[in-house]
């Protein structure tokens, strides 16, 4: 898995396989798949009408299992909590975490990973 990628508080950031803020090289995952926006409350995904869609995998807040992945409405948005994965096209290729910490030593965010 790659390094995580902070993200830090604002946006909306674009989520693209080209010329996006967050550029995912797959064929899977649309030329602008999605949207982020960090804020101190947490994060919150949009899907931008994407072909393969974004999906979201909440965490269980006891033991941290993620649960089925469900597939987001285009322009619906959907917060994120701390242990959620979100998916941006092929399920098993690109998944994100929002971090406890916020993703970042100093202030808030998130990281992809």
């Amino acid at each position: 898995m790659p390094p995580p990628i902070p993200l830090p508080v604002g946006g909306p950031w674009t989520v693209g396989r080209e010329a996006a803020d967050l550029t995912i090289p797959l064929p899977t995952v649309s030329a602008r798949h999605a949207t982020l926006t960090v804020s101190d409350a947490g994060v919150i995904v949009a899907d931008a009408g994407s072909t393969n869609g974004s999906y979201v995998a909440l965490a269980d807040g006891a033991s941290g299992a993620l649960g089925a992945p469900r597939a987001l409405e285009p322009g619906v948005p959907a917060r994120l909590a701390v242990g959620d994965a979100v998916v941006f096209g092929d399920m098993f290729l690109a998944a994100f975490r929002l971090d406890e910490d916020g993703g970042e030593e100093e202030g808030g965010g998130a990281a992809a990973a």
